[in-house]
């Protein structure tokens, strides 16, 4: 018996083939084994553990967007989830888009996709069909939890678009926080990550909604302001010490509507890579639902550079 590790976490390997074991059954014992390995780490600090980069790294997926593959770079966009990750070479996923599906078949074939990756975020909209209002969301963390309950590596919800889309709908911060007080009631090892723009900093009351999320998603909109991605981790990190934050990273300028400039999509991934490396920040997030051969085989290409690379690790971000 032996403790490799994989995705941040060890995981106990016997002498079992793997293939012999049903999807589910692996998916659970994988899960259960890393949260025992959690709890062992719960009594000490993890300050001084290395880990891989690319351990950090998660990729965004539209499960919606999936076509028949084999996909390459050249049609990144119609890649499902998984392929996304393994285009990139990223280890982790978040399954965003449409989010967490009403058709529990779907959503247990999506699941079921991403099975073998160590760090799963599923994006999750209210129960009224339009996502909202009113902001309920009582029957989806029940369709979530069993999915939760069957893989231990589905670790947190994500809100998207919550400091834009979600304010101007009438989102509330004590909306965050009924969705926390039923993650604990139905899946209480789930977190909540909340996607927060840079360019909304200045909206009202921006700082009571960030306060409720267990980790905050920080995004720069407009390429030429990742000029501004260390100040602006330092904004956060003086108002929410010690809370997670995990940097979105854009292939495409979504806020000009144009391609990413090549010399700001490289400066955006060394700030971030730096700021990962001094503990700043606890994950990196890859997004891109446009098809740009350039842009996704330059990343690509920096995550097999940079994504052995060890860190240390100040704290338990799975905590």
């Amino acid at each position: 018996m032996e403790l490799p590790r994989a995705g941040g976490l060890c995981i106990l390997r016997a002498g079992i083939p793997i293939a012999s074991i049903p999807m589910r059954v692996f998916a659970t014992a994988y899960g259960l084994l890393s949260i025992l390995y959690l709890s062992v780490l719960s009594s000490t600090d993890e300050a001084g553990c290395e880990v891989a980069v690319r351990d950090r790294i998660w990729i965004w997926g539209n499960p919606e967007m999936a076509e028949m593959g084999p996909h390459t770079a050249a049609s990144f966009a119609q890649a499902s989830p998984a392929e996304r990750a393994r285009i990139l070479g990223a280890s982790n996923v978040i399954l965003a888009g449409a989010g967490l599906p009403r058709d529990e078949r779907k959503a247990e074939s999506i699941a079921r996709s991403v099975a073998d990756f160590p760090r799963i975020v599923w994006e999750i909209a209210a129960d009224s069909p339009e996502g909202g209002p009113p902001f309920e969301y009582r029957e989806t963390i029940r369709r979530l939890a069993p999915h939760a309950k069957d893989y231990p590596a589905i670790e947190a919800v994500l809100l998207d678009d919550m400091s834009s889309i979600g304010i101007d709908k009438g989102f509330k911060p004590e909306h965050i926080g009924k969705i926390r007080k039923l993650l604990d009631e139905h899946c209480p090892r789930i977190k909540t990550w909340g996607v927060v723009y840079t360019m909304n900093f200045d909206r009202p009351d921006i700082e009571d909604y960030m306060r409720e999320l267990d980790v905050i998603s920080l995004w720069t909109w407009h390429a030429k302001d990742v000029v501004n991605l260390e100040q602006n981790v330092a904004r956060v990190r003086e108002s929410f010490p010690g809370k997670p934050i995990v940097v979105g990273l854009y292939l495409y300028d979504y806020g000009e509507g144009r391609r990413m400039p090549m010399d700001l999509l490289e400066l955006q991934c060394e700030t971030a890579l730096s700021l990962l490396s001094d503990g700043q920040v606890q994950g990196l997030v890859f997004l891109t639902i446009v098809n740009d051969v350039e842009t996704v085989e330059w990343s690509a290409r920096w995550i097999e550079r940079v994504g052995d690379r060890k860190i240390s690790v100040g704290t338990r971000f799975e905590e």
